[in-house]
């Protein structure tokens, strides 16, 4: 189908004008040339002349037979039959959609626009979803609850090495059920790279995340269910490294805590590739002044198996408990 030219011909017939652009310069000409358009007073307006119209109406039928009734599909879902963008998406709009709770989010886009990269043009009539997976190690008792049953984290974490919740169980999830400590008593610590989220040693009181990157979702979505838990990231000691600690920080609306470890001086001299260009307020983190000033960073993982981590890493999570 010529989506183009069909929505400029579905404008023409409606509206019997149309504006000159660069997409549709081609178009207009010829239709200027064949004697359908005229211009009007206005600047890069034509005007349908009246003689042409059956000429018009007869090739927008030759390319979409079944112009009204999809200008009418485009109309009553909200689309705009002189967009050739929603015009190009007919085929799939035409097709009957089965009914979904949830569904990823691709699926949708595929199902209803120009392909799983491209925006859907139609709301969804159910939850569409990513679905990320939340991964958590856990040295405190609490548990993630359902209408049907529980899920006790620091059991999984010890049983299994960690707790997984999917996107939709975490969706279908009722609360976090009523256990030995309130999440007053918890400090979650999400953690920037994967291999420091699985091997960095578990300090008591905690819940770790795996906070991939800028892949943030799942630790904002879990700080956000835990209302009045303590929190601290440790991440890269670089310049994105600190930039992701203050998006979750912004984002949770928590001050930020950025676990510098106390030994982290003595890694300075490893190569780290080019000087970093700091943001001001970095010299003011307890610990990253000296980074600073050097123009330095360390990776995370570069501390994972220094064995003073993990007591350093408890003094720090202990640092602001009452």
């Amino acid at each position: 189908m010529q989506t183009l030219e069909v929505a400029l011909l579905m404008r023409l017939m409606d509206k019997g004008l149309a504006k000159e652009g660069r997409r549709n310069t081609s178009l207009i000409q010829r239709y200027r040339s064949a004697g359908w358009l005229e211009p009007t007073t206005r600047r890069d307006e034509w005007a349908v002349r009246l003689p042409a119209r059956e000429a018009l109406l007869a090739r927008l039928a030759a390319l979409l037979p079944s112009w009204a009734a999809d200008a009418a599909l485009l109309r009553q879902l909200g689309l705009d039959p002189y967009d050739a963008a929603d015009v190009a998406c007919l085929p799939r709009l035409r097709s009957q959609r089965t009914a979904f709770a949830f569904l990823n989010r691709r699926n949708w886009m595929a199902a209803t626009g120009l392909g799983p990269k491209h925006a859907a043009r139609l709301p969804a009539p159910g939850q569409l979803t990513k679905d990320w997976v939340m991964r958590l190690r856990a040295s405190v008792d609490l548990q993630l609850a359902w209408p049907d049953r529980i899920h006790p984290l620091q059991a999984l974490t010890e049983e299994e090495g960690e707790a997984l919740v999917t996107e939709r169980q975490w969706r279908r999830r009722t609360g976090w059920a009523q256990s030995g400590h309130g999440p007053q008593h918890v400090t979650v610590v999400s953690l920037e790279n994967r291999g420091a989220y699985i091997d960095t040693p578990l300090v008591p009181g905690c819940v770790y995340v795996e906070s991939p990157g800028w892949n943030v979702e799942t630790t904002i979505e879990l700080l956000k269910s835990l209302e009045g838990c303590r929190w601290l990231h440790f991440g890269d000691l670089d310049v994105e490294g600190l930039a992701i600690a203050t998006h979750i920080a912004d984002a949770t609306w928590r001050p930020l805590r950025f676990y510098v470890p106390s030994f982290a001086q003595e890694y300075m001299d490893v190569p780290q590739g080019s000087r970093l260009t700091w943001p001001a307020h970095a010299s003011g983190i307890p610990g990253l002044a000296p980074f600073v000033a050097a123009r330095l960073g360390v990776s995370q993982e570069a501390f994972v198996i220094d064995p003073r981590l993990a007591r350093d890493l408890e003094a720090f999570v202990n640092a602001d408990r009452p």
